[in-house]
């Protein structure tokens, strides 16, 4: 009875899982007109705005300044102390996910043990009271 009933909660754990695959799959997109930013036309902007936004458009009106060496001796030390950029995002995302699955599974795995151990104790129990009173009778 333990066993069926360990049987049908796994088959119907599994199922549940498929189904919600299957209906995440089946979700058709919904074609609508592109929207966002990059579709915005930029020509909205008054030619005020553009060269707010894009100073460096025009060349500048001074010639740079010469180097000097105090300079050069500033940029290579600001240069030998930055630091490179640190690694992208996607390997702690995927981590995530993978962490949100394996948890889903583990804590399906232990509910099912418990239920076993609940229902494998109750008919012990079942037993035994019934092995007593035919003892007593």
């Amino acid at each position: 009875m333990a066993f069926e009933l360990f049987s049908s909660t796994l088959l119907l754990t599994l199922l549940s899982y498929l189904l919600q695959l299957s209906s995440s799959n089946a979700q058709q997109p919904q074609f609508t007109s592109p929207h966002g930013i990059v579709y915005e036309n930029p020509v909205l902007f008054p030619p005020s705005a553009y060269d707010f936004f894009h100073p460096n458009s025009d060349a500048p009106a001074t010639p740079p300044l010469p180097e000097t060496s105090s300079k050069a001796r500033a940029d290579a030390v600001v240069a030998a102390s930055v630091l490179p950029a640190p690694p992208s995002g996607r390997g702690a995302a995927a981590a995530g996910v993978a962490a949100i699955v394996l948890g889903l599974a583990f804590i399906t795995v232990a509910v099912m043990v418990a239920s076993y151990v609940v229902i494998r104790h109750r008919a012990d129990v079942k037993k035994a009271s019934i092995a007593a009173m035919n003892a007593d009778a």
